[in-house]
């Protein structure tokens, strides 16, 4: 369910940057894609990672998601960043 949550934070992300897309212009629609693209990236992928958490559960061995979260990781990083840009670009 925490994958979940996160891929529908990242998408109502991407819509509040697109609410920005009059003041910013095209970069916002940029940034508000990567995100939805990293959102819809982890919802993607979550069936296939919670099949994994089951087997491993199973083995009593659960692997690490690694690749995922640091995708979501760089994905966080860069809606800060681009949140940071636009409040000091500021209109």
């Amino acid at each position: 369910m925490a994958w979940g949550r996160t891929s529908l934070a990242f998408m109502v992300a991407a819509a509040v940057f697109l609410r920005s897309t009059a003041s910013y212009g095209p970069p916002v629609v940029a940034v508000a894609g990567g995100l939805f693209a990293v959102a819809l990236g982890a919802a993607l992928a979550q069936k296939r990672r919670y099949r994994r958490a089951a087997e491993g559960v199973a083995r009593e061995r659960v692997p690490a998601p690694v690749g995922a979260v640091v995708a979501l990781s760089l994905g966080t990083v860069a809606l800060g960043s681009a949140g940071l840009l636009f409040a000091v670009a500021g209109h």
